[in-house]
């Protein structure tokens, strides 16, 4: 699962949104839940462009993105039967370069400690329709 300071490799096709959909856990090993959160930031970076520009950065709202229990009930999850917490779609309007490299970085603030990150990785594809 999504634990801090990981990243994961993914694949992202230009112009389409992208869901980012984890069971995010704490530095601790906790499953994360909104009231355990204040803020988190969600920056895209071309990163094989120099220097590295932002194509997104905004605030998320944590009520909306982080969910009290565990879903399990949605089918776009298909990696165990425990479920997840977290869902975001990023605008496809973050991915606008095909062959491009892309982080996606998420940078939670819990209530108490310090700030950690969950970041994915990976090249943008062309779509028939991008």
């Amino acid at each position: 699962m999504p634990r801090a300071g990981k990243d994961f490799q993914t694949t992202f096709r230009v112009k389409r949104g992208w869901t980012a959909i984890a069971r995010v856990e704490n530095p601790d090993g906790q499953n994360i839940v909104p009231g355990t959160i204040t803020s988190i930031q969600c920056v895209v970076r071309r990163a094989n462009k120099s220097p590295d520009p932002k194509t997104l950065d905004q605030s998320l709202t944590v009520a909306s993105v982080v969910f009290t229990e565990l879903q399990t009930s949605d089918s776009r999850w298909a990696k165990d039967n425990v479920g997840y917490n977290f869902l975001y779609e990023v605008p496809g309007s973050a991915f606008d370069v095909a062959g491009a490299h892309y982080v996606v970085e998420f940078v939670f603030t819990p209530t108490t400690g310090e700030k950690y990150s969950v970041i994915y990785e990976g090249s943008a594809k062309s779509t028939y329709n991008a």
